[in-house]
């Protein structure tokens, strides 16, 4: 991403290039159409991967949301209405990924990014789980959200 596509995205809140570009989507109005005020914040205390269970055990499954993770929750819950569910972290076996959410029957990883660079959006995705069709929700000081 250039720093005009940049720009033009995050200053002057225009999606339309970046969506053609790269290929993502942008839910907030469909979501928007369909919100309704009940809402919840689910805490999970199982995953299930590949009909494998990982329950929280403290140890090799842990369930330990950052403040931006629950607070994030918290909003996706009150604008657009539903259950969030928060996601635990497999740490053992190791390479299993999981998703931060579960909303709308879809995956998403939150990804916060603080820089103003050119690069910020490429830099925050770069490597990241594109192949296992998990979407993300990039917050910096406006909140995005893109289906890949």
């Amino acid at each position: 991403m250039t720093y005009p596509e940049w720009k033009q995205a995050m200053v002057d809140g225009d999606m339309k290039n970046v969506k053609q570009k790269y290929a993502c989507e942008d839910v907030k109005d469909k979501w928007m159409s369909k919100a309704s005020k009940e809402y919840k914040v689910e805490d999970l205390g199982s995953y299930i991967i590949d009909r494998t269970e990982y329950v929280v055990d403290g140890h090799n499954v842990v369930f330990d949301p950052s403040n931006d993770e629950r607070n994030i929750a918290n909003v996706l819950g009150k604008t657009f209405g539903g259950t969030v569910q928060l996601v635990p972290r497999v740490l053992n076996p190791q390479g299993i990924k999981t998703p931060d959410y579960i909303f709308k029957n879809e995956k998403y990883d939150l990804k916060t990014v603080t820089g103003l660079s050119k690069n910020v959006l490429y830099n925050a995705l770069k490597g990241k789980r594109i192949k296992q069709k998990i979407s993300f929700l990039i917050y910096h000081r406006i909140l995005w959200i893109l289906k890949i």
